[in-house]
């Protein structure tokens, strides 16, 4: 625990060095780009609770966060409910579906690799309920009003945003945090290792995938918040975007899965390589940028399969 302890004391310090110091060096369009990175690093720390520790791979965690966005969007924009409370209202109903999913895949005794296929099947059926529901105004998209002020959880620059996002990180890697080194984590470990063996030593295994999976799609649901009050926009695209679902788990598995700090690491580095690259490849044609990410991920998994965090743990 004194290890958690002094690993909470470095996130602090990073984050407050980075509320401190980001506003100062960065121009309004560094930050949203730095915003942009850590929700998606938010997001990602939310899956590695169920993907990571506990090997319980999702492709569709994206479904999740569109429910959020989409809920404290609808709340907001037509009746008026602050986006705050819409948060809480999406992760308990992100919570809520991820709860139906793991109670069918786990009582099914589905495999992990269908698993994966079933999330991302949900989450593509999200994609296309929302092109249709006439609550989500289809491909119209949703436009939230512009109203700074905190409780409308809005701000006139980026910089509010940045420290919003910068709580998030903390929260969402705190909870990852203490959840790693808990009896709780400890266990979650035990079952991604070997399932019948944690069985067999008396761990309740489809009590705690349950218990993960629905945590992890609640914890999800506020990033989709985030995005959406940035942009001050909704739609389809936005919201359930299959190709981002599955970006979610390469940025944990390029950081590494078994730590907490591992998906924050992986967005921060395969973000900053396709935001550099992308300037500098513009004139060469569209899509190398995405090339580029495609080496370097490929890189990252023949030279540090256990992700950068684990590689830098070997070789201590």
């Amino acid at each position: 625990m004194s290890r958690a302890w002094k690993s909470f004391g470095f996130l602090v310090a990073g984050l407050a060095t980075t509320a401190f110091v980001a506003p100062l060096v960065m121009k309004e369009y560094q930050l949203s780009i730095l915003v942009h990175i850590l929700a998606v690093a938010y997001i990602a720390t939310a899956w590695n609770l169920m993907g990571g520790f506990s090997g319980l791979f999702s492709l569709g965690h994206i479904a999740f966060v569109g429910i959020g966005g989409y809920t404290a969007t609808i709340l907001q924009v037509d009746a008026g409910i602050s986006p705050w409370l819409g948060m809480v209202v999406g992760a308990i109903l992100a919570g809520g579906l991820a709860f139906i999913i793991g109670f069918v895949s786990y009582r099914s005794q589905l495999s992990h690799a269908s698993l994966a296929l079933l999330t991302l099947v949900i989450a593509q059926l999200a994609f296309v309920l929302a092109f249709t529901l006439e609550i989500t105004q289809g491909n119209r998209g949703i436009s939230i009003p512009l109203n700074p002020g905190l409780a409308k959880m809005q701000f006139a620059t980026g910089q509010g945003y940045l420290y919003l996002a910068l709580a998030m990180i903390g929260f969402i890697v705190s909870v990852s945090l203490f959840i790693r080194v808990s009896g709780f984590g400890q266990r979650l470990i035990a079952i991604r290792e070997n399932e019948r063996v944690a069985e067999a030593i008396g761990i309740p295994t489809f009590r705690y995938k349950l218990i993960v999976t629905t945590l992890s799609g609640a914890l999800s649901a506020p990033g989709g918040v985030l995005i959406a009050q940035y942009n001050l926009f909704i739609d389809p695209d936005a919201a359930f975007n299959v190709f981002k679902s599955l970006e979610i788990p390469i940025y944990a598995l390029v950081g590494g899965v078994n730590s907490a700090f591992g998906p924050l690491l992986g967005a921060l580095l395969m973000s900053a390589v396709i935001e550099s690259m992308r300037p500098l490849l513009s004139g060469y044609g569209p899509g190398l940028d995405q090339v580029v990410f495609g080496v370097a991920l490929m890189l990252v998994i023949l030279l540090a399969p256990l992700g950068l965090i684990g590689l830098s743990r070997r070789n201590r």
